[in-house]
């Protein structure tokens, strides 16, 4: 019988997810059996040689799925379709865990009836100040401590973890949302399903990640990209009405990010430009949706000028 299994998705980061697997060869045995399954969303870099070679040392508890169907949350589906475990462990391809991880998940829901727990995630302990100024600043990346043991309303897929009978009540994940499909929100979007169904989940701070810090990520750009995936997440799990919802909204973070450019911090400027970003990507996926009815519109409003 298999306790625990750890899902990975993954996707073109070969050198990340070799750290990640050399990080789970040193893990604490826990007091159940494991399984670790990775799923190889279509990558054309070295990640199936990479996985081919893990695998080969040791079959026994290694799977390797190939999934060729773009998105996260549709990669991680087909691993829970195979998974054993009445745990399920959750991890991103671009952390590596801390050697007592598992042994501190199990210890945490064998004390506790929570249907979900969040493990901390934290960063390099050598990450230059600098580049720990841009983390915040930009949230690109994320960090995660809590106390032990307290009730929360947020998952962060890096680091999570969820009893198969919670799946079993709430679903699968959102197959619409996440990395390789709209972009984010696919494990909020869980925890809002938990709650929903009074499940609750609880902070988990002995089972800890160290998350890769990408620069890349620390750029106004990525934060803009984020910012706008992050709003048309949010349209798709609860839609909006596009001209006295989204437009209203989006014209007054406007004038905000436009006051604070101008009279107020860099941090703040930066929220406000976030809020108009977020609202850019919600009224980028209504026009989206509503497209047959925009054009039917302005058709018929042409008919009547003519």
């Amino acid at each position: 019988m298999i306790g625990i299994s750890v899902i990975v998705s993954t996707r073109n980061r070969a050198a990340s997810l070799r750290a990640l697997l050399a990080s789970l060869e040193h893990l604490d045995p826990p007091p159940l059996p494991y399984e670790i399954i990775v799923a190889d969303n279509d990558s054309d870099d070295e990640t199936p040689k990479i996985l081919a070679e893990w695998r080969a040392i040791s079959p026994e508890g290694r799977i390797v799925i190939e999934v060729t169907k773009h998105g996260k949350c549709h990669a991680v589906n087909r691993a829970l379709s195979v998974a054993r475990g009445e745990l399920i462990v959750f991890l991103d391809h671009d952390v590596v865990v801390d050697q007592h991880h598992l042994v501190e998940v199990v210890d945490f829901f064998r004390a506790r009836d929570c249907w979900a727990a969040q493990g901390a995630i934290g960063w390099p302990a050598d990450t230059p100040k600098e580049i720990l100024e841009l983390t915040r600043r930009f949230g690109g990346i994320p960090c995660f401590e809590g106390k032990n043991g307290e009730s929360l309303k947020e998952l962060i897929g890096a680091n999570m973890a969820i009893r198969r009978k919670t799946l079993e009540r709430v679903g699968l994940f959102d197959e619409q949302l996440g990395p390789g499909m709209v972009g984010y929100c696919e494990d909020g979007e869980m925890a809002k399903r938990i709650v929903a169904h009074g499940g609750w989940i609880g902070a988990m701070p002995g089972a800890r990640v160290i998350h890769e810090v990408d620069p890349a990520r620390l750029t106004g750009e990525f934060h803009r990209e984020m910012r706008r995936k992050a709003g048309a997440s949010s349209y798709i799990q609860k839609p909006r009405r596009l001209y006295t919802w989204i437009i209203p909204k989006l014209l007054v973070a406007g004038v905000r990010w436009c006051v604070c450019r101008n009279f107020c911090g860099s941090m703040r400027g930066i929220r406000m430009a976030g809020r108009w970003y977020h609202y850019q990507g919600m009224l980028e996926m209504a026009m989206k949706e509503n497209a047959h009815v925009i054009g039917r519109r302005c058709l018929d409003w042409l008919a009547g000028t003519g």
